[in-house]
């Protein structure tokens, strides 16, 4: 089989079981090592991110209110956008 034509051939690639524990073990996020179709071995990431957990949840917990004042939000850059006023460009530590 061509590997440039299996769905891992964006994936890197390992020799053996152990070089992808290892690459799975070296990354901060959890990565699990697997087998695959291809011959080789792939360290893959599992789990959401400290960002994506934190954000669902405040999705959990404030629920409709969140989605409200989110819908609120992007309708008013939306208008604001329609009526032509440029965005303003925040300079941080200014005194």
């Amino acid at each position: 089989m061509n590997r440039q034509e299996t769905k891992c051939a964006s994936l890197p690639r390992f020799p053996s079981m152990e070089l992808a524990q290892r690459a799975a073990a070296a990354k901060k996020v959890k990565h699990v090592a697997y087998a695959c179709e291809c011959n080789g071995f792939h360290a893959v990431k599992v789990g959401l991110t400290r960002n994506q957990a934190r954000r669902v949840e405040q999705e959990a917990y404030y629920g409709d209110l969140l989605r409200i004042v989110h819908s609120m939000t992007g309708r008013e850059i939306a208008r604001l956008e329609a009526a032509g006023v440029p965005r303003r460009k925040y300079k941080r530590n200014q005194e």
